[in-house]
């Protein structure tokens, strides 16, 4: 079995959930025997598929068929004045899937003019896009493809967004041709079928993984002497992910406390968001970091508790990623989160003040509750593997060729 993987995702994010989704699911379905995976890339920033580069993968070592711009220009480009300047433009890119694409990352087009060259080839069984641009479907033909649903965020609470003529309705379009739908959670079935005439049968929920294979090398540390005692926020602060009534919340606890709120991710503070904090009184105890994949890991292990105030996700990685590097959890009381987290994690009312302090006072002053949750989150994430998230996939694979 021949499975195309597209480009989309590693033309847009240099980190992130989606883009560790299908890494990982690369990762492991390039052991299988009688499998191999192509992925429509030449060029790309994103870490992950990086470290997936100088991997060894057996029989299938080379079949990514890509070069990264990360540390510096390659041959290929020196060599060519109109990808030098390509070059310069995306190394300026933050590259997140939030980018318009109307102004998409310098690589994209280049990336998906050799994504329809191999759709045009039609040397694959399989074509799993990684993301919602529709580009694909007149180079198909008769191939099946599969979609992978992430969350239905834009439909449920489209007020959070400006107008977005395009992701919506792609995601629509995508949903009622694909031959299969991946939904990463149950809850995500739901919001799916409540917003997309299509059969329940369509959809297979297969849950994300958990492994630390993933790893790159530490290059700083963010060690506990410098940073404890501190709390950590990690991810994007969009409206949903209720960040702002979250330090709202918590602001006076954090002063009273000296505690620190480590936020990674999601890009510098704004202007906005530092005169926000400042008015609280909160400049010197909330900070952002950029961290890499190991750094991360060392904040979860020294965090006084990892905090997911979001009122809507599709499925919630980092809470993986935190039971994973033994950091006790704190998480909004929303349904996705008790489908993920079960009783490892204890839960708060995201609307309410009382209720976020609480919770938050109750984890960082209770060390016999903190261990406990520790624990919790250990057993938790054994039930989540890649490996088996791979096999589902594969087996929604096979069920198309069958048919």
């Amino acid at each position: 079995m021949r499975i195309l993987y597209d480009h989309q995702i590693y033309s847009l994010q240099r980190w992130g959930g989606i883009s560790r989704y299908h890494t990982s699911l690369i990762q492991y379905l390039s052991r299988e025997q009688d499998v191999e995976v192509m992925v429509s890339v030449r060029y790309s920033n994103n870490e992950l598929l990086r470290s997936l580069k100088g991997e060894d993968s057996g029989n299938h070592s080379d079949y990514f068929g890509l070069e990264t711009i990360t540390g510096g220009l390659s041959d290929k480009i020196r060599k060519n004045r109109i990808l030098r300047e390509i070059y310069k433009r995306f190394k300026g890119s933050r590259g997140k899937v939030g980018t318009p694409f109307t102004r998409p990352p310098a690589p994209f087009s280049i990336n998906q003019k050799f994504s329809v060259f191999l759709l045009e080839k039609g040397d694959f069984d399989i074509f799993h896009p990684t993301y919602y641009h529709p580009y694909f479907l007149p180079y198909l033909k008769n191939k099946p493809f599969v979609i992978t649903i992430h969350d239905m965020i834009h439909e449920v609470y489209p007020e959070f967004f400006g107008p977005d003529p395009y992701i919506t309705a792609w995601k629509r379009e995508l949903a009622l041709r694909a031959n299969k739908i991946i939904a990463v959670s149950e809850n995500t079935k739901k919001d799916i079928l409540r917003f997309y005439d299509v059969s329940p049968d369509k959809i297979s929920v297969i849950r994300h993984g958990y492994d630390d294979s993933l790893k790159i090398k530490m290059n700083t540390v963010y060690g506990k002497s410098s940073l404890a005692p501190y709390i950590l926020f990690v991810g994007k602060r969009d409206l949903y992910k209720n960040f702002y009534f979250f330090v709202m919340a918590v602001s006076k606890l954090l002063i009273d406390r000296e505690i620190k709120l480590i936020c990674v991710g999601g890009g510098k503070f704004s202007s906005l968001e530092r005169h926000f904090l400042s008015s609280f009184g909160l400049s010197k105890l909330v900070k952002h970091v950029e961290a890499t994949e190991e750094e991360l890991r060392h904040l979860y292990e020294n965090a006084l508790c990892f905090v997911f105030p979001s009122i809507y996700e599709g499925f919630g990685l980092p809470i993986l990623e935190a039971f994973g590097n033994g950091c006790a959890t704190a998480l909004s009381n929303i349904g996705v989160f008790k489908e993920v987290a079960g009783e490892a994690a204890l839960y708060f009312e995201p609307k309410d003040r009382h209720s976020i302090c609480d919770a938050i006072s109750m984890i960082s002053e209770d060390e016999t509750l903190r261990r406990s949750l520790i624990e919790r989150g250990k057993k938790r994430v054994r039930t989540y593997t890649w490996e088996v998230a791979a096999q589902k996939t594969l087996d929604v694979y096979r069920s198309l060729l069958t048919k």
